[in-house]
């Protein structure tokens, strides 16, 4: 099967510190606000109510959720401020993704297929680009890995086979 496009890349340090910075650590720190919030309206409704003990455990629960907010916030500002270490460290296999009528990735001995349809949602990064498929598998692709075609082809492509999806590039 010809393929149109193929990106290969090697996992590395500036991809994972991207990663954690950039989606992993805004999701702890917007769900501790979410529970803060959550922990703060009880303690009201437990004051209301002149429920001592429960707002004891309603305010440790909010200061809790507030301190972990505070500590994912801080790591994620060390990670971006943290200097890059020369040479880049590579994790495991090289990753290809191809792309012709469907997406081909392969990782060492393990081949994934998928199909367009199946991307829900693309997220770009600055080194690379997330396609989520569904809530739990995801394709990466190199902002500089594109071995055949060029990136700006790419998301040309990407944007005919489908238009429904919200690429930003």
């Amino acid at each position: 099967m010809p393929y149109q496009f193929e990106n290969r890349y090697y996992t590395s340090d500036t991809m994972l510190r991207e990663y954690v910075t950039t989606i992993a650590c805004k999701d702890i720190r917007n769900a501790s606000i979410f529970f803060f919030l959550i922990y703060l309206l009880l303690l009201v409704a437990a004051g209301n109510t002149r429920q001592q003990t429960l707002m004891v455990i309603f305010a440790g629960c909010a200061v809790i959720a507030a301190i972990s907010s505070l500590a994912v916030t801080i790591h994620q500002f060390c990670l971006r401020r943290r200097p890059q270490q020369q040479p880049p460290k590579h994790y495991g296999r090289e990753t290809v993704v191809r792309f012709g009528a469907r997406i081909c990735l392969t990782e060492g001995s393990k081949q994934l297929w998928a199909d367009y349809e199946q991307i829900t949602k693309v997220q770009h990064l600055q080194s690379f680009s997330v396609f989520k498929l569904g809530k739990q598998d995801a394709i990466v692709l190199s902002t500089s890995g594109f071995t055949k075609g060029s990136g700006s082809e790419f998301w040309r492509f990407l944007s005919q086979k489908r238009p429904d999806l919200k690429i930003k590039v």
